[in-house]
């Protein structure tokens, strides 16, 4: 991978390919139990970047991933949750020495998961749906930063999505709170 910072620190990226080639795998199988798969190959490129206004920060990231495994001859694709692409940003603002917000928002592709089909007593292949999430956060520091008050608005989108199949994830939702420190 390759890393770069500006002179004045304000400005940071990265670009990060990798690659993971594993021979004589060991698996598990729901109805074989442990087995050596012959072989797992995952690669992917990570790219990032980061400015620093004076009151100002700015993130972006992109995430490609691909993988498969070969057993017997037959290549699939052993990428189970993790799309093949995601991308994001933030930005995060102070106002004056106490007062921080920021947005947050992220693109996860589409991504296959396994899910046990009572009917056959086989793992079965379902596809997840790509999805978009946007949150808000807000935060206020007290008593030179001893006492911080907090609260962010998840979800703002309700996105419909799914991380494993068969569990539900939130719509929108709220938290917030205190943080005390001594």
């Amino acid at each position: 991978g390759v890393e770069f910072h500006s002179a004045d620190s304000r400005l940071s990226a990265s670009v990060i390919y990798f690659r993971r080639n594993i021979e004589d795998l060991i698996s598990y199988d729901g109805s074989l139990g442990y087995i050596n798969i012959n072989e797992q190959n995952d690669s992917g490129l990570e790219v990032s970047a980061e400015y620093q206004f004076p009151t100002t920060q700015v993130k972006l990231f992109y995430n490609y991933l691909d993988g498969t495994i070969t057993q017997d001859g037959e290549e699939t694709d052993n990428l189970i949750r993790r799309p093949d692409h995601q991308v994001g940003s933030s930005i995060n603002q102070r106002f004056g020495e106490n007062l921080q917000a920021g947005l947050s928002g992220k693109f996860v592709g589409q991504r296959n998961d396994l899910f046990f089909n009572s009917q056959t007593f086989t793992n079965d292949e379902v596809e997840l749906g790509s999805y978009v999430l946007l949150d808000a956060r807000i935060r206020y520091n007290f008593l030179n930063e001893k006492l911080t008050i907090f609260a962010s608005v998840n979800n703002i989108l309700n996105s419909e999505y799914t991380e494993v199949y068969g569990f539900n994830t939130r719509g929108t939702y709220f938290k917030g709170g205190l943080k005390f420190s001594y």
